[in-house]
Parts: C-alpha cells; sequence; structure tokens
C-alpha cells in the first residue's frame, strides 16, 4: 500500500538518511527500515512493554534501552525493495551500514541507483559492509581446525542456525571486498569513489554511525 509513497526531507531537521538502519539510527538522521519492530514503535509504551518479552531484542537488551533506542531517531517503516521513498535530487546524505550485503547484487545495484537518484547534486553516499576477505580469513583459520581434528569451527560455515533466520534479510546474499563494493557504487553513476577509514571522509555524524568493524566506501554524485 506504501510501495510507491514519496516523504518530504525537512533539511532544517535532518542531514540525510540511514537505509536499513532498524531502531539504531541516531538523531538528525531519517532512518528506512522494513522490519516488523519499526511497524509497532509508535504504539503506546505500555502495550510495547508487553509485547517486548516476545521479541527477539529481548534476549540483548532490556525494554529500557529498546525504548530509549526507538525514541532517539526517526525511522520510517518501508520495504527498500520498493526503492527509496523520497524524491529525487532531495537527498543531501545517503548511508547505509551492515544491509547491503542481505540483498542480492540486483537488489543492491537497484538499490545503488536508488541511492544515486535521490542525492542532491554534490550529495554524498556512504556504505559500510563486512569484508568478504575476512571471512575467507576465518574459513581458511577454520579449516586449519577441521584437519587437525576440531570439527566446531567449521560448523559456522555449513551450518544454519534457523532460529535466528526468521526473516528475509537474515541472510548474507551477497559479500564484498573493497574492489566489488567501488563496482556497484560506481556502476549507479557515482564519481569519486574510494576506500575510506572510519572516521575519513566528508559525511557528517561519522562517529554516531560507524559502530562495526567494516569496509567502507564513499562516493559522490
Amino acid at each position: 500500500m506504501k510501495k510507491n509513497r514519496k516523504y518530504d526531507f525537512d533539511k532544517s531537521k535532518y542531514v540525510g538518511i540511514n537505509l536499513g538502519s532498524s531502531t539504531d539510527n541516531p538523531p538528525r538522521w531519517i532512518g528506512i527500515s522494513g522490519g516488523i519492530t519499526i511497524y509497532f514503535v509508535n504504539l503506546p509504551q505500555f502495550i510495547l512493554r508487553m509485547a517486548f518479552p516476545f521479541s527477539r531484542r529481548s534476549r540483548k537488551q532490556s525494554f529500557s534501552e529498546f525504548y530509549r533506542e526507538v525514541k532517539m531517531g526517526k525511522v520510517i517503516h518501508h520495504n527498500l525493495f520498493y526503492g527509496i521513498p523520497f524524491r529525487d535530487n532531495s537527498i543531501p546524505n545517503v548511508f547505509s551500514s551492515h544491509f547491503v550485503e542481505h540483498l542480492t547484487y540486483d537488489s543492491a545495484r537497484y538499490l545503488m541507483t536508488e541511492a544515486h537518484r535521490v542525492l542532491q547534486p554534490g550529495g554524498v553516499v556512504r556504505i559500510l559492509v563486512p569484508s568478504l576477505a575476512s571471512e575467507v580469513e576465518k574459513m581458511k583459520l577454520a579449516i586449519q581446525q577441521f584437519e587437525n581434528g576440531n570439527i566446531a569451527p567449521m560448523q559456522v560455515f555449513v551450518t544454519e542456525p534457523y532460529e535466528d533466520l526468521q526473516d528475509s534479510f537474515s541472510h548474507h546474499r551477497y559479500m564484498y571486498d573493497v574492489p566489488a563494493l567501488i563496482r556497484i557504487i560506481s556502476e549507479a553513476g557515482f564519481s569519486q569513489v574510494s576506500e575510506k577509514q572510519v572516521g575519513e571522509g566528508k559525511m557528517p555524524d561519522l562517529a554516531l554511525l560507524e559502530k562495526r568493524k567494516s569496509i567502507i566506501v564513499e562516493a559522490i554524485k
């Protein structure tokens, strides 16, 4: 019902949008997430408190921590498979952390073209993903352990924890190294596409946004 909706972006309140943010979204940013949690966060607090013990979040944080997190910033409930729900050339910054790898390559390429569409000229896109190279190193160590008789480390790569795979974004569907991430962003039409280090780049609020070990690529429209 909402797939074609376009929101206004108020530059007096916000500096950018955060794709796939879930509830972890800082002030001055508009998060976008299709998760079921986002759909319910605007319900009255007492209803959220009653439902919280039945959620996966209750295993990781207290209700007070969860409630403070969801009320700290603005998050739009929207399925990004339908594109980014803002108008052309309207957004100064587009950020995403540990979300793109949950998409197929074709879906990620479409999302990058959408990021290019909504960004204003001179706007910045910054994408963070887990490192494929790091995962390969973990595999090599697991293989060494397997050859020495310890099969436990290899289980991570050959089994699936079904209790944690409850939605369409639970899996990693395409992993990236730096050249692959640069390529998919460049193909969307961006310029000045380059790898960055934590805290390095033109995007504001990096200290609030960058919370996980990642490879980082930033580009300009």
